[in-house]
């Protein structure tokens, strides 16, 4: 019996070791992003928001409309509060991913968007169809644009209020016709916001709006 006491003691705490260690497992270095996030700030053009790692919570949202689906990013770092959104074609294989990662990275490089769970040690790869993969160690889901929303705080993060709006809209009535510019950005307040396009849509931003 006292074996079996001192057994299930030193399983209990090597269990809560375990868990321990998990919820602090430091940000992943097996790959080296500075070299790609140095690369895409010294060239990327002005619409397009500032390269940046944060770690922090994520919490992950979908929306699928038509033939499209929406990826909603909700980053919360240390003084740091970005809304990212992917936007795909349903033909393309599905993105699975959690809807929340508690301790996570998030690499925003202009038309790139990497997610490292650090708990589970995995990677999620983003990228705007036709643009350069930066990080060629990961194999990137392709999709239509990538939105960057910057928030001055937690309470704007959650509710996206107080912003003006960037979209892709499809080029009309093909890719030959009516094609503006890959980028556009726009600010209100203390937050902005910036999206980059695949061929054959348009980046266009709105207005300040409370909606």
């Amino acid at each position: 019996m006292l074996k079996l006491k001192i057994f299930a003691t030193c399983f209990s705490l090597l269990w809560i070791l375990s868990c321990s260690e998990s919820k602090l497992l430091p940000p992943d270095n097996s790959i080296d992003f500075s070299t790609a996030l140095e690369t895409y700030n010294n060239s990327k053009n002005p619409t397009q928001h500032k390269g940046i790692i944060v770690d922090g919570s994520i919490k992950i949202h979908k929306y699928t409309e038509g033939k499209e689906t929406k990826l909603v990013f909700l980053v919360t770092g240390a003084n740091e509060y970005r809304k990212y959104q992917f936007q795909y074609d349903n033909a393309q294989v599905e993105a699975n991913i959690p809807s929340l990662i508690r301790n996570g990275r998030s690499i925003y490089l202009g038309d790139n968007l990497i997610i490292f769970d650090n708990e589970e040690q995995k990677h999620y790869s983003f990228i705007v169809e036709g643009f350069k993969n930066r990080v060629p160690q990961l194999s990137p889901k392709l999709g239509i644009g990538l939105i960057s929303i910057i928030f001055d705080n937690q309470k704007a993060l959650e509710k996206a209020a107080g912003t003006c709006s960037c979209e892709c809209k499809e080029c009309w009535p093909d890719c030959n016709s009516n094609c503006g510019t890959s980028t556009a950005s726009c600010s209100c307040g203390g937050n902005s916001q910036s999206v980059t396009c695949r061929n054959c849509y348009n980046a266009t931003c709105t207005q300040c709006s409370q909606e």
